[in-house]
C-alpha cells in the first residue's frame, strides 16, 4: 500500500465483526476529498463513494479494510477496481461500513 496508519486495527476489527458488513473502510477527514476515495455516511453506514470525484464530503478512504470473503462474488471478468467497480455497488447495498481511524495518518507520494 501507500499509506501509514497508526492506530487500533483491533478495534476496528471487532466492529467489522459485531456489524456483518462485506467491508469496513478505514476512514479519516481530510481538506482535499478530491484527491482520495471521498464517502456520504449514515451513522457508520457508507451510503455513497466517489474515488477521486469532487465531492461535498471531507471524509476519505484511509486505505485500510477488513474484507469479508463475500466479496468475491463482486468480482466479475470486467471488475478493475475496488474503489471504482465494488465500492459503489456495497455501498448502495448496505454493505459498506466505515470506521474512524483517528490514529497517524501518511500518504506517500507518488513518485
Amino acid at each position: 500500500g501507500d499509506t501509514f496508519n497508526d492506530f487500533a486495527l483491533d478495534n476496528m476489527i471487532k466492529e467489522h465483526l459485531n456489524n456483518n458488513k462485506i467491508i469496513t473502510i478505514g476512514l479519516i477527514s481530510s481538506d482535499s476529498p478530491s484527491k482520495k476515495g471521498s464517502v456520504i455516511l449514515d451513522g457508520n453506514l457508507i451510503i455513497d463513494f466517489k474515488e477521486k470525484e469532487k465531492t461535498k464530503s471531507y471524509v476519505v478512504s484511509a486505505g485500510v479494510y477488513v474484507v469479508n470473503p463475500k466479496i468475491f462474488s463482486y468480482y466479475s471478468k470486467d471488475s478493475k477496481s475496488l474503489e471504482r467497480d465494488i465500492f459503489p455497488k456495497l455501498a448502495k447495498e448496505k454493505q459498506l461500513q466505515g470506521f474512524f481511524t483517528w490514529g497517524k495518518f501518511v500518504h506517500m507520494p507518488e513518485f
